[in-house]
């Protein structure tokens, strides 16, 4: 609404009128006798009052009441606080209501107020007067809009009430009045009510108080403007338009049909109503008729003024008419229907005075003129014309005489448009109404108000009749209203000093209203001690004294008011001319009545015959009372006459209709997620299955899918079996098909079947049992069908052991895995007490005395033999020890001769050890051990590795071996030969141990090594004397360290990555925690909290938390920015190699915060679907639906953009998060990618997210412009170069599904070694990248990556360029972007860094191996140090990074690199299964200074690296250094073992720090 704008249309509005100065103007009214004739007598009318005008300029009267006062201009404006005489009585003096000390508003009205329908007025007023009084409230005071948000207010229900079962309701539903919220924040300055519109008589009844209002009443539904300066009016012109236009009219539902809207979830649409200036017009169809009235005033002056002016504008008609109209409801209002309203006249006019305020007081607004209420009528009678007999014929359309108030509300027209004639078309109009209510006496002047008003006046759709009475009271305590005695006082009249001041009312209500009060008369709500001092004639002594200081007032303070000759509005004649007009006027020239139809002075029934029609005296009855004596009226309208009762209506859910929507919304979004979930792993199992497809599959027989039940309280598994005739095997495979287990079958095979499940055991001697559950019986028959024809292969005996047994009893007969485990266990544990005579425990010495039986008869099998030896039950070594240990041959190791062989090595010399070791090369025992058999045994200590190590490498290394021992030539070996082969490492046997591995526990069958290989500085080569002077006792121990040194250890460590996580999450706490006090402290009065609860205020908080988060996760993904920032000062504040750590970190949270604010808004969604349709106009203002709608579900979530949105993002975030868990990413990585590639859409979303404002303006660009500006400039880097195609001139394919590509080096493309690129190859997709880290050193002139062929993606790409290389095809071209930074190309800034590579991780350290050699000799190297620790399975595997170490041995000139090459297929040192090929490879780097595996001069170390003591070793050797780095790269588990070993050294450290940085492969 605009509001100070106005006065410039009001101030320069102006009207020319022309003046005939020969034409006389004639003074005298018409007299009513004229108003026979319709068009006559209007015209007359019209010529009498307008006459003619002298040309002048006016300022016509605003419509929002700004500048009526130029000296305050917001006095009496719209929206402006009501006026307080006296202080508010607020609880808490601020805002609370007051009262709550006061009785019950119901018990007040039921006890106090109640009365029945039928009384009469004492003084003859009319129904006329009393609905005539409505709209002039309506006229000068609104202020019964809620407040926004809502503030419920309810009044208790009492047990006995009868809403307790009509309603189903405890209490009754009032929400507070709309306030000024820049009040109510202390005593100082309490809550202010507002009046919405202007206290003036200033017509905004009829014309709205907004300009734009104004016009769209007189705007027809085409959307032309009547040109004639008339309100729009509907064909014929007897009504308004319809409100077309949808203007925002009030539209609560009406009563009357309320079983109708809880039926179709609507009520009905403003459309129907007419277009009034009062949004409120169409409450009942007594307020609308005289709505219609002033409607058809103004229709009739604009006629005359354009009749007597044609050249005028319609614009200046319409201000014209506008004038006139408002003059004479001035003066209707104060000279004629006050003083019958209070019968006292109002004082006469003197002068307009700025100083008064002319705002409607609290008391008046609440209290005083409520008076009416207990005047109004139970209805209206809907009388005839006097032409027409007088009489009620015309309703019998209605089916009763009257129009019954209670069931009036809300549906005014049905009344107004009901046909009296069918066949002329004549409707009931407002002459009817009119005539009626002129003719019918309104209630009695007392306290006792109609069953209409008092129980049945209408509400919201939950609670559709409620008590009026109970709302005045609670209404008053609401506005903080003081008590009646304050009232009095404020009006300067004297307080009562008890309940029996109280003239006018009976002893009996007098007792009630002390109890009610509890005998305090200065607690009684002004309304009730108001209406309870009622006289016979009419308000008593307070009401009738607020009433007069408010019209008072009103018209004093009015600069516009028509008496006041100085704003030029009007001449003296108009004025005098405009004093002579009566409702009664009005009446007749805009209806169809005849001069007596009703009496002149409609505000009281007439009391002379002559005034009422010939035909009416035989309908009308005559009354006497005080205040009229011999009245003629209408019969009192009482039960009898109505014969309608009010219709009643229930309750409703307004969350019913949700239902459906809520469920499959939720449910949906539940089936995406698990869909998604259950699509993910199904193409995880079809990778796994296409790439099993190309493995070779089990011989001889067909494959059975079942799951193995591996025991009572383990998980099954799904399992494939199938039969392996070649070594009498079932074999037992995951759906990867890679062997659980093998069941031998050589010693017969026993199984069972169960009778209820489709299960099957299959018992193995000296293990546990096979147990596989089928999906179905037959499916099962067919197995055991197939292992009989197995066995019979075989020769095999197979029979069923105890058939038709229950699952559950053959279930107690299993033997499960852990049993078998846990026999194992016993047996180690007992052969060590044996064999070392260890002390154990008490427990477990009664445990082998008890089962001391099952023991001895316990044998392991040859799988349980080589698994606690961790040894390959398939290789030769395995075998050979094996048949060593097992002297009676029947293919087990019993107790006996396993406590043997380990006797052996508890308790064996040196000499003992050698014969065993002698023995295991010794097969057939014979004494002698061929030199062949002696070769092809050590080779086979190599295991697969055999392949890898060249054979005549290891015969040449054996043969020179043999003849520095004076053996050369020999064809066998004896056992004094054996031992002088080993002579220079005899003292080692000492050392030699068996490692065993039984469960999860490592047994040791000697002493710990007092020296490993990583301790033992000679391991580290002879050429590095300058390091040979290692102390044994490096390792410090950890115990003597204090945790708080450990701490503050960690964080100098970690201080920058600690630093800015914590920031981070401080400032993100802070966030969510500020978003959360707000929406539940500052916007308390918000509304929304009180709906869904503290939900609000989390859900609030998350979702600015998640701005946060989602916006700073961009920041992160700024790879080349961050790659240039790590080169500057700014890598000292900031760990940039933290980013991707941080990427997750934040994107933890994000997902958290994402997850507690859909939870939250699922439960909120339910709670702002339950409330009314009101209250979601008032709290999501930005959402529009119509008022009959009621919004549902269904509308919230997927009506507006916000709920769309919001479902939207929930979809994509699920499968960018499900598609980014570790073990679907690497097995899926295109999905990873294509999916989160939807980022873009994510955030374009999430901006729209925002732009609903469902709840709040869009804030979401405040965390997003930066970081979007950054990543944005980024991609513009990255995009620079992408779209270049890039030569690649060379391919090599290598071993273990390696591809090395050189690429052209791109012009001006620099990197620093350690450091990746992006690639995306044009043969398969030009918009895929994937990460690779570059292998070329940056000075070479070209780059080049090593890919390994793990996905499909890699494997394409191998064999793209594979199949190039055969046919001699040319290769495709790549896109490349970056190079990006990451934590390996830090290596140059510690002056001593280890190197440790695992796999294909090897492959950023071969661009930094390669950079050391292009400056190994420089001088910025010197005193440098690097160790590099390579973890292969095999050297052979990457031969290309042989080749690359063997030519940095060659150029390292100062010894920088330390390289150290670890082959995991072998054993430790001190192994026996290792001891002679440690001699071997020792004997062979003494003859040719390099390693026979490698044929590096670099150390080869057997088994996995110690990274503990090689990392304590480097500590050790340069202690003098701060900091030491120390880079892995490869498979998580190796780069977790190394952070562990760095955390732990460094909490146990007192001299250098270990610095980690990783990166996975």
């Amino acid at each position: 609404m605009l509001r100070r704008t106005h006065w410039v249309f009001v101030l320069y509005g102006t009207i020319f009128v022309l003046i005939t100065p020969n034409l006389c103007q004639n003074d005298t009214k018409p007299p009513h006798s004229d108003y026979g004739a319709r068009q006559a007598s209007r015209k007359r009318f019209g010529e009498w009052l307008l006459g003619k005008h002298f040309l002048r300029k006016v300022e016509y009267p605003g419509y929002d009441g700004w500048y009526n006062n130029l000296a305050r201009p917001d006095s009496g404006a719209i929206d402006r606080p009501l006026l307080r005489r006296s202080p508010a009585a607020y609880a808490d003096g601020t805002y609370a209501p007051a009262g709550g000390n006061r009785p019950n508003p119901f018990d007040l009205s039921d006890q106090l107020l109640n009365g029945t329908i039928g009384s009469r007025s004492n003084t003859g007023k009319t129904a006329f007067l009393v609905f005539f009084g409505q709209q002039i409230v309506e006229e000068i005071l609104d202020a019964q809009r809620p407040a926004c948000p809502p503030e419920y207010f309810n009044i208790p229900i009492p047990k006995e009430h009868p809403y307790r079962k009509q309603h189903s309701h405890t209490e009754m539903p009032l929400l507070r009045t709309r306030f000024d919220h820049r009040t109510g924040h202390s005593p100082n300055n309490p809550r202010q009510q507002l009046n919405e519109i202007t206290p003036y008589l200033d017509g905004g009844l009829i014309y709205g108080i907004t300009k734009q209002w104004a016009d769209q009443l007189r705007t027809y539904a085409n959307g032309t403007i009547d040109p004639n300066g008339k309100l729009a009016t509907t064909p014929g012109g007897l009504f308004p338009e319809y409100n077309t236009h949808r203007l925002p009219m009030a539209n609560p539902p009406p009563p009357f049909h309320h079983a109708k809207f809880i039926k179709n979830h609507e009520i009905l649409p403003v459309t129907r109503f007419f277009k009034l200036g009062n949004p409120r017009g169409n409450e009942n169809t007594f307020l609308l008729t005289f709505g219609v009235l002033w409607f058809r005033w103004h229709n009739f002056l604009a006629e005359q003024i354009k009749l007597r002016q044609p050249h005028l504008s319609s614009e200046a008609v319409f201000n014209e008419a506008r004038k006139w109209v408002i003059a004479t409801q001035q003066h209707i209002v104060i000279d004629e229907w006050l003083p019958a309203w209070l019968s006292k006249p109002l004082e006469k006019y003197k002068t307009y005075d700025a100083s008064i305020d002319p705002q409607i007081d609290q008391y008046f607004q609440t209290a005083a003129f409520r008076f009416g209420h207990t005047l109004v009528t139970p209805g209206v009678y809907v009388r005839d014309y006097n032409r027409n007999e007088c009489g009620f014929n015309a309703i019998r359309i209605l089916g009763t005489k009257a129009v019954r108030t209670c069931n009036a509300f809300w549906r005014p027209q049905t009344a107004l448009t009901s046909k009296v004639n069918s066949t002329t078309g004549e409707i009931v109009d407002i002459d009817r109404l009119l005539m009626g209510m002129a003719s019918q006496l309104c209630e009695k002047e007392d306290h006792e108000i109609v069953e209409d008003l008092r129980g049945n006046v209408f509400g919201p759709l939950e609670f559709p009749r409620r008590d009026l009475m109970a709302i005045n009271v609670q209404r008053g305590r609401d506005h903080g209203l003081p008590d009646f005695n304050t009232a009095r006082r404020a009006y300067g009249l004297k307080p009562y000093t008890s309940f029996d001041d109280f003239k006018t009312i009976t002893p009996e209500v007098k007792e009630r209203l002390r109890l009610l009060y509890r005998n305090n008369i200065d607690n009684v709500d002004t309304w009730i001690g108001g209406i309870l001092e009622t006289t016979s004639t009419g308000p008593g002594e307070l009401f009738e004294t607020i009433i007069l200081d408010q019209f008072r007032r009103i018209r004093n303070a009015d600069r516009f008011w028509y008496e006041n000759l100085e704003n030029r509005l009007f001449t003296a004649a108009e004025v005098k001319r405009i004093k002579q007009i009566s409702v009664y006027d009005i009446v007749m020239l805009v209806t169809k009545m005849d001069a007596l139809d009703i009496q002149e002075n409609v505000f009281r029934v007439p009391s002379d015959d002559s005034k009422i029609g010939e035909k009416c005296k035989k309908v009308f009855v005559k009354s006497s009372s005080s205040g009229c004596q011999n009245c003629s009226h209408l019969p009192i309208l009482n039960a009898a006459q109505l014969n309608e009762p009010c219709v009643q209506g229930t309750t409703f859910d307004y969350f019913s209709g949700s239902e459906t929507s809520f469920i499959l919304t939720f449910t949906g979004v539940a089936t995406f997620i698990v869909s998604a979930l259950t699509l993910a792993y199904v193409l995880m199992q079809w990778r796994v299955r296409t790439v099993r497809m190309a493995s070779p599959t089990p011989t001889n027989g067909q494959i059975y899918d079942a799951k193995e039940i591996t025991g009572p309280r383990s998980p099954s598994r799904i399992v494939f079996v199938t039969f392996d005739e070649s070594k009498k095997q079932i074999l037992v495979m995951d759906p990867k098909e890679t062997l659980l287990r093998a069941v031998d079958c050589s010693n017969g095979i026993t199984y069972m079947c169960t009778i209820d499940k489709p299960a099957l055991v299959i018992k193995v001697l000296h293990g546990y049992d096979l147990v596989l559950m089928f999906k179905y019986a037959p499916l099962r028959a067919n197995f055991v069908q197939s292992l009989t024809l197995f066995a019979a292969k075989i020769q095999s005996a197979v029979h069923e052991h105890e058939a038709k047994l229950l699952y559950k009893i053959a279930a107690k007969k299993v033997i499960t895995k852990q049993q078998r485990q846990a026999e194992v266990e016993r047996f180690f544990r007992v052969v060590f007490g044996q064999a070392f005579v260890k002390s154990y425990e008490s427990q477990e010495k009664n445990m082998v005395d008890d089962t001391s039986l099952s023991l001895v008869e316990t044998e392991l099998t040859r799988y349980e033999f080589a698994e606690a030896l961790s040894m390959d039950p398939k290789s030769a070594i395995a075998m050979s020890m094996f048949d060593l240990v097992d002297k009676d041959k029947n293919n087990f190791v019993s107790f006996r001769e396993f406590i043997d062989f380990i006797a052996t090595f508890a308790e064996g010399t040196a000499k003992d050890k050698a014969k065993l070791l002698f023995k295991m090369y010794n097969i057939n025992d014979e004494g002698k051990l061929p030199i062949e058999t002696f070769k092809q045994l050590t080779g086979s200590f190599l295991g697969r590795s055999l392949s890898e190590v060249n054979e005549v490498t290891l015969n040449n290394s054996i043969d020179e071996l043999l003849r520095s021992k004076n053996l050369h030539g020999k064809t066998a070996l004896t056992f004094d030969d054996f031992l002088s082969i080993i002579n220079e490492d005899y003292d080692t046997l000492n050392n030699v141990k068996v490692n065993l591995t039984i469960g999860k526990k490592k047994y040791n069958t000697a002493q710990q090594m007092v020296d490993e290989v990583y301790a033992d500085v000679r391991r580290f080569g002879a050429k590095r004397q300058e390091e040979t002077k290692l102390l044994n006792d490096a390792v410090i121990n950890e115990e003597t360290m204090s945790s708080r040194w450990n701490f503050l250890r960690y964080v100098e460590r970690k201080s920058k990555e600690i630093f800015w996580v914590t920031l981070y999450t401080l400032v993100m706490i802070a966030i969510f925690a500020e978003r959360a006090y707000y929406y539940s402290v500052e916007r308390e009065v918000g509304g929304l909290r009180q709906i869904a609860g503290y939900g609000v205020s989390i859900t609030r908080g998350a979702a600015s938390a998640m701005m946060f988060t989602y916006a700073s996760l961009l920041v992160t993904m700024c790879r080349n920015i961050i790659t240039i920032l790590r080169d500057t000062s700014a890598s000292t504040y900031f760990p940039f190699d933290f980013c991707v750590d941080f990427h997750k970190y934040i994107a933890f949270w994000a997902l958290g915060f994402t997850l507690l604010h859909i939870i939250g808004h699922s439960l909120n969604f339910y709670h702002i679907s339950t409330q009314t349709a009101d209250d979601l106009t008032c709290l999501f203002r930005n959402f529009f639906h119509a008022t009959h709608e009621f919004p549902k579900f269904h509308y919230w979530c997927w009506g507006t953009i916000t709920g769309v949105t919001g479902i939207l993002l929930t979809l994509i975030l699920a499968i960018m998060m499900i598609f980014a868990q570790t073990w679907l990413r690497r097995r899926l990585y295109n999905y990873f990618w294509y999916t989160h590639s939807l980022y873009p859409i994510y955030y374009i979303l999430m901006v729209l997210h925002g732009t609903g404002q469902l709840v709040q303006p869009p804030i979401f660009y405040y965390f997003f412009l930066g970081p979007v500006i950054l990543f944005s400039i980024d991609q513009c880097i990255s995009i620079s170069r992408k779209k270049t195609e890039i030569i690649v001139e060379d391919v090599k394919i290598l071993p273990s599904n390696v591809t090395m590509l050189k690429i052209a080096k791109p012009h001006g493309f620099t990197y620093k070694a350690g450091q990746w690129i992006r690639v995306a190859c044009l043969g398969i997709n030009a918009h895929e990248y994937h990460p690779f880290t570059l292998s070329s050193s940056p000075n070479q002139n070209y780059i080049s990556i090593h890919v390994r062929a793990v996905g499909p993606w890699t494997n394409a790409l191998r064999q793209i360029y594979s199949d190039a290389q055969l046919y001699d095809r040319p290769f495709s071209k790549l896109y490349i972007d970056g190079p990006f930074g990451e934590g390996h190309q830090d290596w140059n800034k510690y002056d001593v860094s280890v190197l440790i590579a695992s796999g294909i991780g090897v492959t950023p350290f071969a661009s930094i191996l390669k950079d050391i050699v292009y400056k190994s000799n420089s001088e910025q190297f010197i005193g440098k140090k690097v160790y590099f620790l390579w973890v292969s399975r095999s050297q052979k595997q990457f031969e290309w990074l042989v080749d690359l170490l063997r030519e940095i041995e060659e150029q390292d000139k100062h010894d920088v690199i330390n390289p150290h090459i670890y082959i995991t297929e072998f054993y430790e040192k001190y192994d026996l299964r290792t001891t002679l090929l440690y001699i071997f490879e020792k004997h062979y780097q003494k003859l040719n200074n390099k390693s026979m595996f490698t044929n590096l001069q670099a150390v080869t170390h057997f088994g996995r690296p110690n990274v503990p003591q090689f990392l304590n070793t480097v500590l050790t050797l340069h202690s003098q250094v701060e900091k030491v780095g120390v880079f892995s790269c490869g498979n998580p588990k190796i780069n977790l073992e190394v952070a562990a070993s760095c955390n732990k050294i460094n909490k146990a450290s007192t001299a250098g720090i270990l610095e980690h940085f990783s990166e996975t492969f």
